[in-house]
């Protein structure tokens, strides 16, 4: 009994996404949920494994793609064409598609065992529908990092290794899996040793960069830019302060930069408080500890050095079976109700299902007052970008925190 529990558990986002999917489908739903239907079946599927069609055809798919049914030119690295050689083919759209969401939601499944009733509201949040509607590329590569973080953190050099290669595997098909080499700092052993794995990773992305440059100048003119409402990112949280303070480019980040350093220093120190106060404080798995810092420096490169769209927020996953798990000392404080990661992640929540907000602001808004409709949006959006930025300078301070107690850990040991 106590075994089949665990299996409907285990089921249950996976179900949960197979009964949304169709039923939006079905009723054509989708934008009432947040989300653009597109004419295609996974159509960002369809982008990517037309590209490799042409590309066998002889067509230089960096600037053409004739193949694409959008006639939208591969604008991802070339990295992606070895999944030629596995049978990817826009022939097998369906099958493919249909393989890489059945491996997704089993990742999710694996990684939120025991959470699923807490995940559900994030898990079918329109944020994360739409990477499942589009079946885009980024669920190729979620899939790979918690094999990766297996990987770096083995005994076994040869295990390592391969760590490290599937991860530059991960980088060339995409830069930002990068930033997920934090892992590597939470391996056994002395900081200092650990730090080298990381530069070896950054090496070898700056060779990549060098190697691929010509292919990113070309591609800066074609890459989709995420809409207004399907994208997180600094750069408009940005341009919303310079719109309201009516501040050049520079001093508005000058600004925003300089309250953000305080806001993280503020919370980095009262979660370091926390080690003071509770000195036999433990973060029970290590695997489990590594996968959460690497989903935050994840999530943190794709908000701070380029727009993203929404469906990027799959990554979160990886950080929240510590998230939910870690519990801060007294917590009737109101302090620690602030502080705990658990509200960061209903607060990134809230932000995953800003889009069906701002669908149903609409209809609502429209139908009844439509004169504040267009400052009635505003408000929605302003209050998306607050949230979301509050939300990733919180996490940043909660990633700085386990690298501390991570580094404080293996000093007594040393010792």
């Amino acid at each position: 009994m106590n075994f089949l529990r665990k299996k409907i558990f285990f089921l249950t986002i996976p179900i949960f996404w197979l009964l949304i999917y169709f039923a939006l489908d079905h009723y054509s739903f989708w934008n009432k949920w947040g989300i653009q239907k597109m004419d295609l079946v996974f159509p960002d599927l369809h982008i990517l494994l037309s590209a490799l069609d042409a590309y066998l055809s002889g067509y230089d798919v960096i600037k053409e793609n004739p193949f694409c049914h959008y006639n939208i030119p591969h604008v991802y690295s070339r990295a992606w064409f070895v999944f030629q050689y596995i049978g990817f083919s826009d022939n097998y759209r369906f099958e493919i598609g249909i393989l890489i969401l059945i491996l997704t939601s089993s990742t999710v499944a694996l990684l939120s065992r025991k959470k699923e009733i807490r995940l559900l509201i994030f898990a079918c949040s329109p944020a994360i529908m739409l990477a499942i509607e589009r079946c885009n590329n980024d669920l190729i590569i979620f899939i790979l990092l918690p094999l990766v973080c297996f990987f770096a953190l083995s005994d076994k050099k040869i295990l390592v290794i391969l760590g490290h290669c599937l991860l530059f595997f991960a980088t060339c098909l995409k830069y930002y899996p990068v930033a997920f080499s934090i892992i590597f700092l939470f391996r056994k052993g002395a900081f200092s040793i650990n730090l080298k794995h990381i530069i070896v990773q950054i090496i070898l992305f700056f060779l990549l960069i060098t190697v691929i440059w010509q292919d990113l100048q070309f591609q800066r003119n074609t890459l989709p830019e995420p809409g207004y409402t399907w994208s997180f990112g600094f750069s408009a949280f940005n341009s919303m302060i310079i719109d309201i303070l009516r501040l050049n480019e520079i001093s508005g980040m000058a600004i925003i930069g300089f309250f953000t350093l305080i806001f993280v220093i503020m919370f980095t120190k009262l979660y370091k408080n926390e080690l003071k106060l509770r000195s036999n404080i433990i973060i029970p798995n290590p695997y489990k500890t590594a996968l959460c810092a690497g989903g935050i420096m994840i999530m943190l490169f794709c908000y701070y050095v380029k727009t993203s769209f929404d469906y990027r927020m799959i990554f979160l996953f990886l950080s929240l079976p510590l998230l939910l798990d870690y519990k801060l000392g007294n917590n009737n404080s109101l302090r620690n109700l602030i502080l705990a990661p658990v509200m960061i992640f209903l607060l990134l929540t809230l932000s995953s299902w800003f889009e069906a907000i701002r669908e149903w602001g609409t209809i609502i808004i429209s139908s009844t007052w439509s004169e504040i409709l267009p400052i009635s949006l505003y408000i929605i959006r302003a209050l998306e970008l607050f949230i979301n930025h509050i939300s990733f300078s919180a996490l940043l301070a909660f990633a700085i925190f386990l690298i501390i107690k991570s580094n404080q850990d293996a000093q007594e040991k040393f010792d």
